[in-house]
């Protein structure tokens, strides 16, 4: 159970900062980060095996970027996602990494489990309506890495709270087939909210099959 919700934490938060500028008909999404910035987010998620004996759970944790320096667009960033509570019960430590972006969202250099928590972004603007795939590394207990494909439809910009906002569709696939939905406010591109619900499949040592339902919600704090 703690390494699935290791890897779960992983799974919920694939989205950051990235900056929305209009350019000609569409949008151009770009990370644009400054040293010194910290992001904080705080992630409520629900696991529920579908299987006779599954039981529903709900487990919370922190997220922190800290960016602490940028060199001709490529951001160096230390990440802590954790510790992971259950209830009130710590269940897994924090996990730390340092990692580094291009301005599209894109790893430079060696990336290992969990690195990438972005999804990389087209190279070109992108108009309402129109969308756009990408994947992420993330390991799964038993099964070591896999890629999580998604598809990323631009919705258009709306104003949620008092201010403006690009909202995304998302859909994902693969071993974690799902839908949600995210927001990026426009003033500083960073990520405000994003919702997910997930199935996750998962295949066992002994070959036998097990589904897990996911729903995650992030907020910034």
């Amino acid at each position: 159970m703690k390494n699935l919700l290791l890897a779960l934490c992983f799974v919920v938060v694939a989205s950051s900062s990235a900056q929305i500028t209009k350019s000609g008909q569409g949008y151009l999404f770009r990370m644009k980060h400054q040293a010194g910035s910290v992001f904080k987010y705080g992630v409520v998620s629900s696991l529920a095996g579908t299987g006779a004996n599954g039981q529903p759970m709900t487990f919370t944790l922190p997220m922190i970027w800290k960016v602490v320096g940028v060199k001709a667009g490529v951001a160096t960033i230390d990440t802590t996602v954790g510790p992971v509570s259950v209830g009130k019960s710590p269940m897994v430590n924090a996990v730390k990494n340092r990692i580094q972006l291009d301005v599209r969202g894109r790893v430079v250099g060696q990336g290992g489990a969990g690195q990438q928590v972005t999804p990389a972004f087209p190279e070109k603007a992108i108009k309402v309506g129109q969308s756009w795939q990408a994947s992420a590394p993330v390991e799964l207990p038993m099964q070591g890495e896999k890629k999580i494909q998604a598809t990323y439809v631009f919705k258009g910009i709306k104003v949620v709270n008092g201010k403006q906002m690009a909202e995304l569709a998302v859909t994902t696939g693969g071993q974690a087939s799902g839908t949600g939905s995210m927001f990026l406010l426009v003033s500083d591109g960073s990520l405000f909210r994003s919702t997910l619900k997930m199935n996750l499949k998962m295949v066992a040592p002994d070959g036998v099959p097990t589904n897990y339902k996911v729903t995650a919600d992030i907020k910034r704090q």
